[in-house]
């Protein structure tokens, strides 16, 4: 082996000692950034036998942590949305304005009652119809946004994630 052939060799197993130093220097850099994961160069013999390269840089991560991260974000956007829908359906059987189900069946239910203590009043049958009608419709009205909501929301999605997350749960192992 001549001397020429060796310091290749040597320029060779310099660069590529040079690269994995700035791979390392980047990890000491960013060791408390959030969210990085560090790094590793990977080194390959040559074929023909003059030195070493870097085959590749290399991240190094837990795959069953990265899953786990990924799991846990989809599922809080599910109940982020879920939570949204949750509101509107709140907001939609709230009783406390008094224009809710409870106030308009009260008022059917006392009309009900006057009609009861004179059958034949024309007023009476009249006040009957009327909160019988005013009932249908905003029962009406909430079912229209009840299925808006669910369309919305993708309620259908979130009872799947419960099933494939109780379904993750069984398939994983138990410690102890």
């Amino acid at each position: 082996m001549s001397i020429g052939s060796i310091m290749n060799i040597a320029r060779q197993s310099f660069f590529a000692q040079q690269t994995a130093l700035q791979v390392t220097a980047q990890n000491i850099a960013n060791a408390n950034t959030e969210g990085y994961s560090r790094q590793r160069a990977a080194f390959q013999a040559s074929p023909y036998g003059d030195g070493v390269s870097i085959q590749s840089i290399e991240r190094l991560h837990d795959q069953f942590l990265d899953r786990q991260v990924r799991d846990a974000l989809s599922a809080q956007g599910s109940l982020n949305q879920m939570s949204l829908s949750l509101a509107r359906l709140e907001a939609m059987f709230d009783e406390t304005q008094g224009q809710g189900v409870g106030t308009g069946l009260n008022d059917l239910f006392a009309a009900f009652q006057d009609l009861a203590s004179r059958p034949a009043g024309t007023a009476e049958r009249g006040m009957v119809r009327s909160k019988a009608e005013s009932l249908a419709s905003l029962l009406n009205d909430n079912s229209r946004q009840l299925e808006q909501t669910q369309r919305d929301s993708g309620i259908r999605r979130s009872r799947n994630w419960r099933r494939s997350s109780k379904s993750k749960r069984s398939r994983t192992p138990r410690a102890g």
